[in-house]
């Protein structure tokens, strides 16, 4: 597993177990982070682009050659998203007003 998937799963897990105890502000943070990180990756995979997010997350040994080697998959990408898009719009509907 890439370390960037792994980072998504334990923002979207702390997510989900903020929302389920009520801590909306918490939910927010954590979906937004691991949606924006899905996000950043299907830009990088569709547009060729690379944003060094590898790099800042796994530090300077990666080496460009390899680098989309260690990418998430373009549908956990889409998914992390979709979750993150989950998250925000729970926060919109259990925010007060």
């Amino acid at each position: 597993m890439q370390i960037n998937t792994a980072i998504g799963f334990v923002l979207s897990g702390i997510a989900l177990i903020a929302a389920a105890r009520g801590m909306a502000g918490v939910t927010l943070v954590c979906g937004g982070i691991a949606g924006s990180l899905g996000l950043l990756t299907l830009i990088e995979d569709f547009s060729s682009f690379d944003l060094h997010i590898n790099r800042h997350l796994t530090g300077a040994y990666v080496d460009s050659a390899a680098a989309y080697l260690r990418r998430m998959a373009p549908s956990t990408g889409i998914c992390f998203l979709l979750a993150g898009v989950a998250f925000i719009c729970s926060y919109r509907l259990s925010a007060p007003g």
